[in-house]
């Protein structure tokens, strides 16, 4: 982990990784900041802020020290996917871009990230909904009884062929509006 740049990133090494391929990947300032706050005052070139990825067994027994429970009412369980699960979800619902979260992810493909890691019970989609612009709508024709339709026949009765043309125009730019 490198924790004095900036950004903070960790440093995957190729052999480390399920698809065999070395990165670095940003850390989010919040998860940096207490990284530093957590390795030893003057570290060594080589020192490991974490010696080990822990295993099941250990994350249940931090769980539990937290009063987190290891399984929730719909029978879905904490371990490490559902963190990824997490992240994917909380990426979506703050508009990361898809490409920019399947790049954190460090997936092949787009719809692994949509799909299988994006959990959409959880997306805010009655907010994004509010966000699309209404479709413009066409007025609608008026009504109009026989009395008033007389009086409108007897004005255009009364008009020039031009001034007809101008209305004409005038009413179709008003209605394209």
């Amino acid at each position: 982990m490198h924790l004095d740049t900036i950004p903070g990133h960790i440093a995957l090494r190729a052999s480390a990784t399920k698809s065999k391929r070395a990165d670095s990947l940003p850390l989010h300032p919040q998860i940096a900041d207490a990284l530093r706050q957590w390795r030893p005052a003057n570290p060594a070139a080589d020192c490991r802020v974490v010696a080990t990825v822990p295993n099941m067994k250990c994350l249940r027994a931090d769980l539990a020290l937290a009063g987190i429970a290891d399984e929730d009412d719909a029978g879905r369980y904490v371990d490490f996917h559902s963190l990824r699960v997490s992240l994917s979800t909380l990426l979506a619902a703050n508009k990361v871009s898809p490409r920019t979260a399947q790049a954190l992810m460090r997936h092949s493909d787009p719809r692994l990230t949509a799909n299988t890691y994006t959990d959409e019970r959880v997306l805010p989609l009655a907010v994004e909904l509010q966000t699309v612009p209404s479709i413009p709508v066409r007025p609608t024709a008026v009504a109009v009884d026989r009395k008033s339709d007389a009086k409108v026949q007897a004005l255009l009765a009364e008009l020039t062929a031009d001034q007809k043309r101008s209305l004409l125009e005038a009413l179709s730019r008003a209605v394209a509006v």
